[in-house]
């Protein structure tokens, strides 16, 4: 589930990406008094909550967590050195079906968050019961060292809440007033109650067909109504006869027919982030569901049949943002990305390969220098992996040995791209962050490109 941990994983990513020698304990500071001054209250109607900020404080919504921080520099750096607020809101509907009616109280998901905080090393303090209007929950200081924050976990009638704050050592003493006085001002509003509607229902999405030589359509756009528009339209696969599946994080798989028209819907219920799609040679449809960690198994008319993986260590399981890319390979295999801490701390990435049918057969360890964002399984198990970062596609041997990296190491740029496909004759297809999508033989040769 997405938003279950992506507290504790952006915590985790910044202790990785703080992962210098430790700085000695800093002699305690003694903030001088400051008078808080805060703004009138501004509302987040995304996740109904309402708090009062600094002048100058800037927040940003995405992937449903509010992010807050002093200024635009703050908001946007990887690495947290002024006082950062993340918060997220959770039904217990939703943590319910996934963990069982023991996800409703606070207890349980104050373990689910603070445990990537702990594995990472931090301390967590003994906890505390806090109260906000109508929601009780537990409160805890977290240090480490080079950072320090506090991490809450609340719970209403239908919703569980986390907050973590963060700054460095430093940067929290000086600014413990200030937190602790915009800590006091968040409102939980009442969620509203949605208008019942009937399962699925969506309208045509815009259909653009013209465009540059090559253009043949785009789907999708800001115009006509809301239920037309992608929330977040994600992966994507096409059957033999041309049918296309959207993997959208709103609403699950969208079926399109080769000329854009939408046919069906499917998924809605069953997955709570749908990030990715593939095709069986059997018919069946495979999703990444990023919301649970999980990968769901339906038929050809879109049907559930299963679904496995989840959160954990296991080698059946996930890390915490996986799986986001899955292909099928020409025997029914069933191939997921993974990342997860490795034995150093730092991030280690992997391919797991399950059968059609779920049954775990293998990790395939990879590289510590391949962080792929992509991959597809050519006939015969060779993988293709979309590595961004150094601008590469590395080609793989069943067994995981790199075969070759396919590139030009004088311009990383022209292969860096996290989007990658193969067509039944075997070229690649690789859409790349310079909005140009090329088309690759099997050797890494540009055949053509477009965009």
């Amino acid at each position: 589930m997405r938003l279950r941990l992506l507290i504790a994983l952006l915590l985790t990513t910044l202790i990785n990406a703080c992962g210098t020698s430790p700085l000695p304990t800093p002699e305690p500071v003694t903030p001088s008094p400051t008078a808080v001054i805060l703004n009138e209250a501004t509302t987040f109607s995304e996740l109904n909550v309402r708090l009062r900020l600094p002048p100058g404080w800037q927040s940003r919504i995405e992937g449903g967590m509010l992010r807050l921080a002093p200024n635009r520099t703050a908001l946007e750096a990887a690495v947290i050195n002024e006082p950062t607020i993340l918060l997220d809101t959770t039904s217990l509907a939703t943590l319910t079906t996934q963990y069982g009616s023991s996800a409703a109280n606070p207890e349980t998901i104050f373990e689910l968050a603070s445990g990537a905080i702990q594995s990472a090393g931090y301390t967590i303090a003994p906890t505390k019961p806090v109260s906000l209007g109508n929601a009780h929950g537990l409160v805890a200081d977290i240090t480490g060292p080079t950072g320090t924050g506090r991490l809450l976990v609340l719970v209403d009638e239908t919703r569980a809440v986390r907050i973590l704050v963060q700054a460095a050592n430093d940067e929290w003493a000086r600014s413990q007033a200030l937190i602790d006085g915009i800590l006091a001002t968040i409102e939980l509003l009442p969620v509203p109650s949605p208008t019942p509607t009937p399962t699925n229902l969506a309208a045509q999405p815009q259909i653009v067909r013209s465009g540059p030589p090559g253009f043949v359509m785009r789907l999708g756009g800001r115009s006509g109504p809301a239920n037309s528009r992608f929330i977040a339209a994600r992966g994507l696969a096409a059957a033999p006869d041309g049918t296309i599946f959207l993997a959208e994080s709103g609403r699950g798989v969208w079926v399109f027919t080769p000329h854009g028209t939408l046919r069906q819907m499917f998924g809605a219920d069953e997955l709570l982030d749908a990030y990715d799609v593939a095709l069986s040679p059997s018919g069946d449809i495979y999703v990444a569901d990023y919301g649970r960690n999980a990968i769901v198994r339906f038929s050809s008319d879109g049907t559930f049949l299963s679904r496995w993986g989840g959160h954990g260590d296991a080698p059946d399981q996930f890390g915490l943002s996986a799986p986001q890319r899955i292909a099928v390979g020409s025997d029914g295999s069933v191939y997921a990305l993974d990342t997860r801490p490795g034995a150093d701390g730092l991030a280690a990435s992997s391919i797991v390969r399950f059968s059609g049918e779920g049954r775990f057969l293998e990790r395939i360890e990879l590289p510590p220098d391949v962080a792929p964002a992509d991959l597809v399984v050519a006939p015969g198990g060779v993988i293709y992996l979309a590595e961004n970062f150094a601008g590469v596609i590395v080609k793989l041997a069943p067994d995981g040995t790199v075969i070759a990296r396919l590139g030009d190491p004088a311009d990383p740029t022209q292969f860096a791209g996290p989007v990658l496909d193969l067509d039944r004759a075997g070229y690649l297809y690789l859409a790349t962050y310079t909005g140009v999508i090329l088309r690759l033989a099997p050797d890494g040769t540009i055949v053509a490109r477009g965009g």
